[in-house]
C-alpha cells in the first residue's frame, strides 16, 4: 500500500481523482472492518478495504483470476491488479515492480 500511496502522490490531481484503490483482504478472520480501516488510514483515508467470509474472499480471488490456495493466511498473494475504466485488468503486478513502475503506468491505464 505504501508503494501505491507513493505512486498516487506523484500524479497530477486529474489522475488522482480518477483512481480508486481497493484492498481485498485474504485474512478475513483478522481483518475486520475496523482493523482494515485503521490500517488503510495510515496510507490514505480514500483507500477502500473489502472483507467478508473466507468463502467470499476465495470467490473474489477466483473472479479476479488470482490463484487460490485456501486455508492459510500464508496463501496470500502480493498481486496488484489495476482495473482500467473499461473494467478490465490489463496488467498484473507481481513482486519486483516498483512504486515508479506504478506511477509511470497509472496515466496509461486510465486511457482504456
Amino acid at each position: 500500500m505504501e508503494e501505491l500511496t507513493y505512486a498516487l502522490r506523484r500524479q497530477p490531481a486529474s489522475v488522482r481523482r480518477r483512481v480508486e484503490v481497493v484492498f481485498v483482504t485474504v485474512d478475513p478472520r483478522h481483518d475486520t472492518r475496523p482493523v482494515l480501516r485503521a490500517w488503510l488510514d495510515h496510507f490514505s483515508r480514500s483507500f477502500v478495504g473489502l472483507t467478508g467470509s473466507e468463502a467470499q474472499v476465495v470467490a473474489a480471488e477466483r473472479a479476479a483470476g488470482v490463484p487460490v490456495v485456501p486455508g492459510s493466511y500464508t496463501r496470500h498473494s502480493s498481486f496488484v491488479l489495476p482495473y482500467s475504466p473499461d473494467g478490465r485488468a490489463h496488467a498484473i503486478y507481481t513482486q519486483g515492480f516498483t512504486p515508479d513502475d506504478y506511477a509511470h503506468d497509472l496515466p496509461l491505464l486510465l486511457r482504456y
